[in-house]
């Protein structure tokens, strides 16, 4: 997973979690990618001060020194934010990433459950998918 510091033409500045560079490069053609705060669809990416792990190594992005302003709690507030925003398709997940990935439905943003097979499967088909590091509401009954 990749985080990347993004702006509009308004100035106005947010965080994008995307499951790759392809992954963001993809819904930005799509204009999926959009201001949180004007709903704008022109996105410009901006130098970002993180580290990357990939599959086990490292990779530096911006030799900038990390925002001391940024705290992770805020950093999860807002994936967790994105992620209750995005459509729950529930069991149809796999489904669901497939129809998105070959362009037979609308991209957009899902959330969903699949089985640890499936989530291969996709994978192997060049569909992104990311487990969440935290659970939703609707898990926790």
């Amino acid at each position: 997973m990749i985080v990347l510091e993004l702006s509009c033409p308004e100035g106005h500045r947010f965080e994008g979690w995307f499951p790759s560079h392809g992954g963001f490069a993809s819904q930005i053609e799509a204009q999926t990618v959009r201001c949180p705060t004007c709903d704008s669809s022109e996105i410009t990416r901006l130098p970002t001060p993180c580290n990357i792990g990939t599959q086990g190594r490292a990779e530096r992005v911006s030799e900038e020194p990390r925002d001391p302003g940024r705290r992770p709690d805020m950093v999860l507030r807002a994936l967790r934010t994105a992620v209750l925003r995005a459509e729950n398709v529930g069991e149809r997940f796999a489904e669901e990433s497939r129809r998105i990935h070959y362009g037979e439905a609308e991209a957009r943003s899902i959330r969903g459950k699949t089985t640890p097979r499936e989530a291969q499967e996709l994978a192997e088909e060049g569909i992104d998918v990311i487990p969440l590091p935290f659970k939703l509401p609707e898990e926790m009954n």
